[in-house]
């Protein structure tokens, strides 16, 4: 992509999973090592927006600063502050298209000299490689341990979420992660969002750091039979996100074009009513009968008879948005009964004065006369009003 075409939301911050602590004994007791948390921390340069998450998950926004004899040890700090939560999960929103990157990186210091996709290097500090075929190994494990050398002989796996965090003001935060796991994960998340064509919506989820266990089987180095293996056990921290929606609303809200606000928020009625107001000139107007559950259902069942007395459904939406003069989304239930009834009348005028209509599951019923009785306000599209605009009889 050309790179005046490019464009990313703005990094508000990093969430973190792991943070440098002293060895406690040893040679080198006193020396940093990287250590999992059990609950996230998160970086930034925006104070203001680490004070939001921590009062909304726990801990003490402080600055982000090394040890003095840690300095020549470890990277100098990315941002100016950070802040330890008390909170193993997150509340976030996510955009399947833009969930997750991944690649494989040789850094050295705090540069990254070597960058490809898997299949070809995108990024090379000399030039002169870019373009041309990954050259680590092809076996997970064999490029895992040249990557683990110090320098590394391989590229390490770099897996980038990148989500925005709900009732936080700003950008995106981005995670990084090695693990297997969570990359397979997340890609089987983008996989299925896809697959329920949602993966251009805002869909509220979780982040949680979810601690699991892990026992394997594997050859006994130190034993001199060659069948001899060894059982262990591994306990690591993966992250997990989650749709706070079934799979089914999932294609619900796809279907209907709507957009999906987290669980406690659609509860409260004023906040309803705001976003109703804010979105009504693109969706129409959320609380209308026809975007209910039941109105979607009636208007399934009018576009089956449609079709099956040979009409076009576009054609009588048209219609009905020229007559009601309204967008179709905010129909009332008076409205779909009205042009349930212009349907039937349209199928008469077909086939002669006196025919019956044909109903989708293939009954037929008299078409009500033009002087029946009616709730008030619901006058049908009688021979004064069916005309005007003209019925699309095909």
């Amino acid at each position: 992509m050309p790179q005046l075409e490019a464009m990313h939301l703005v990094e508000t911050g990093r969430i973190r999973i792991g943070a440098q602590v002293p060895i406690e004994r040893g040679p080198n007791k006193g020396k940093p090592r990287p250590a999992l948390i059990s609950e996230f921390r998160l970086t930034s340069n925006s104070r203001e927006a680490l004070e939001a998450v921590a009062e909304r998950y726990g801990g003490t926004v402080q600055a982000w600063t090394v040890r003095p004899e840690w300095k020549t040890l470890v990277r100098a700090p990315q941002h100016r502050w950070e802040v330890y939560t008390e909170s193993d999960t997150l509340e976030i929103l996510i955009e399947a298209s833009m969930l997750m990157t991944r690649n494989f990186e040789r850094w050295r210091g705090a540069a990254c000299i070597l960058r490809c996709n898997g299949k070809q290097i995108v990024k090379d500090a000399t030039g002169h490689l870019v373009g041309r075929d990954c050259i680590c190994p092809s076996d997970p494990q064999e490029r895992k341990a040249l990557a683990a050398k110090k320098p590394p002989e391989a590229c390490e796996q770099v897996s980038r979420i990148q989500v925005l965090l709900a009732g936080i003001r700003g950008g995106q935060w981005r995670l990084d992660t090695h693990g297997f796991n969570a990359d397979a994960e997340t890609r089987a998340l983008t996989a299925l969002l896809r697959a329920c064509q949602a993966e251009h919506m805002l869909i509220p989820a979780q982040m949680r750091l979810e601690q699991r266990t892990d026992v394997q089987a594997s050859p006994d180095p130190k034993s001199a039979d060659e069948d001899a293996y060894k059982i262990e056990t591994r306990h690591y921290a993966c992250v997990v996100i989650e749709p706070c929606y079934a799979t089914d609303e999932l294609l619900l809200a796809r279907a209907q074009d709507r957009v999906l606000l987290p669980p406690g928020m659609q509860a409260s009625p004023a906040l309803l009513a705001a976003a109703a107001t804010a979105t009504a000139d693109l969706y129409g107007d959320p609380l209308a009968w026809a975007q209910t559950t039941e109105g979607i259902a009636q208007m399934s069942t009018l576009e089956r008879e449609i079709r099956a007395n040979g009409g076009e459904v576009e054609s009588w939406y048209a219609w009905a948005e020229k007559h009601f003069k309204k967008p179709r989304a905010t129909f009332t239930v008076a409205e779909i009964e009205q042009l349930h009834y212009a349907v039937q009348a349209a199928a008469e005028l077909r086939r002669g004065k006196g025919g019956a209509a044909t109903h989708a599951d293939g009954g037929e019923t008299e078409t009500p006369e033009a002087g029946a009785s009616r709730e008030p306000g619901d006058e049908g599209p009688d021979a004064s009003n069916v005309q005007e605009p003209e019925l699309p009889l095909t």
